[in-house]
């Protein structure tokens, strides 16, 4: 059910062709940015050229997270996945880790020399939630948006309303996050321990070492477990009134919110509510889309809710849409002048 709501800190595995090298260059840190406060906020980047594509990954998600679909968007223009604070080689945060902290954050770097605008917005999950909130907040830094099942304002309270499953569920995964913090805390949270499988368990033992002893050091840590319980206790509130109260058009900036058929029929969600779940996850998708005339909300057939991990070719298609239309609109119209300096490049 955590891949319904929020999803994400499961890292799935790789297939083994020709990842190792892949794989081994989130072993290590690449761009870190320093915050006002000091804090230095990650982004794993790739690729050349505009506009800048900027991946936010699921709740307890770092940028590794985007590995099948990165490498391929790179082919096309620059993109760079971001750690938020706590996650991946990012600093910890202060707390609460709600939705405006962590677009405060993505200002603050993105204010800074490595990452001229406008930007291709792509958000999974919660990270569909930050997404929204930063278009909202700077529209005119956004030439186009791409949510990947993204998580939705005050989705617990809907979705109670037509399965109560859902709400007891959700509560549980909170409850099981927070004694995965307190383990980290206790200094208890260790391979083979308890609770380890429960709280992520460890990385695929084909990935390269020093990946994985990342990996596992991170799951371990009391500050970024502290991180990822704020992250998903903050989502039904303050995230929803955050993202809702500062709705506004986009305009018609393309924008795509990609529905992942699999997420209604998750298993934890009874058979008899699963119908009634499906249509209120895509009515509320739809909702997302309309937030641009020129958004769409597609249905993605035999996807869980990972579809950047089970369908990347979906989302890589997806951000490839989006980037062909804003460099179109970018475009001089007949008879202007070229800018002198334009902001999207081939």
């Amino acid at each position: 059910m955590r891949r319904l709501l929020f999803a994400a800190a499961v890292l799935l595995a790789t297939p083994a062709v020709a990842q190792t090298d892949l794989l081994a260059a989130y072993a290590t840190p690449q761009t870190l940015v320093t915050l006002p406060d000091g804090r230095k906020l990650h982004f794993h980047c790739s690729g050349l050229g505009g506009p800048l594509v900027i991946l936010d990954g699921g709740w307890g998600a770092s940028a590794l997270s985007w590995r099948s679909v990165q490498p391929q968007v790179a082919t096309m223009t620059r993109v760079c996945a971001m750690d938020r604070a706590g996650m991946g080689f990012s600093s910890p945060g202060p707390l609460p880790r709600d939705t405006a902290s962590i677009v405060d954050d993505l200002r603050a770097a993105l204010q800074t020399p490595d990452f001229p605008g406008p930007y291709i917005l792509v958000g999974h999950s919660l990270g569909g939630m930050d997404m929204r909130l930063y278009a909202s907040r700077y529209p005119e830094q956004v030439a186009g948006m791409v949510l990947v099942d993204p998580a939705n304002p005050h989705q617990d309270k809907r979705f109670a309303a037509v399965s109560p499953t859902v709400a007891a569920v959700t509560q549980g995964e909170i409850t099981t996050t927070r004694r995965c913090a307190d383990l980290a805390k206790a200094g208890t949270l260790k391979p083979g321990g308890a609770g380890w499988a429960a709280c992520g368990g460890d990385p695929p033992a084909e990935w390269p070492d020093d990946l994985r002893a990342r990996v596992i050091a991170q799951r371990a840590d009391p500050a970024a477990a502290e991180q990822r319980l704020s992250e998903i206790e903050s989502v039904a509130e303050p995230d929803s009134t955050q993202v809702e109260s500062a709705k506004t058009s986009l305009g018609d900036i393309p924008l795509i919110v990609l529905t992942a058929e699999g997420t209604s029929k998750d298993p934890s969600i009874p058979v008899a509510d699963q119908a009634a779940v499906a249509r209120l996850w895509s009515w509320m998708h739809d909702e997302a889309a309309a937030l641009s005339a020129g958004g769409s909300n597609r249905l993605v057939l035999g996807s869980g809710h990972n579809i950047h991990s089970e369908k990347p070719d979906v989302v890589i298609g997806a951000i490839s849409e989006v980037i062909v239309k804003a460099r179109s609109k970018a475009l001089p119209k007949t008879g202007e002048k070229p800018p002198i300096a334009p902001l999207l490049n081939n």
